[in-house]
């Protein structure tokens, strides 16, 4: 016989709450984009932001590459807390899970590729 809830007595620990997962990975994303940002500027010029200028002829290319790699690593341990959040929740290897940790490990090896490009 299948037994209806209310909702008062559904357990309220078995709802998994990913925000602090989303503030991870979009710190990651902005940092990442950051990264992009000053390395597509003019080598021998300033960008703006906001209010701000940013001396780009100044900076070293470890600056925005730094920016990338690190962006990079932020994001893949989003993911990597998402997909072990999920694992938790569900007792059993979801997909979403495994699409998570999936993510963390392709996001991990781009920052690694990235990272080999940026000392060679």
């Amino acid at each position: 016989m299948v037994q209806v809830l209310q909702r008062s007595e559904i357990d309220e620990t078995q709802r998994v709450r990913f925000a602090l997962e989303r503030w991870i990975a979009a710190v990651g994303a902005i940092v990442a984009l950051l990264g992009v940002w000053l390395g597509a500027g003019p080598d021998d010029g300033s960008l703006t932001i906001v209010a701000w200028d940013v001396d780009v002829a100044g900076l070293s290319d470890l600056w925005y590459q730094g920016l990338v790699v690190a962006g990079l690593v932020i994001i893949g341990v989003a993911f990597a807390l998402t997909g072990r959040k999920l694992r938790r929740r569900d007792g059993f290897w979801s997909a979403a899970a495994e699409w998570a940790l999936v993510m963390a490990v392709v996001s991990a090896g781009a920052a690694v590729a990235f990272g080999v490009a940026w000392i060679v």
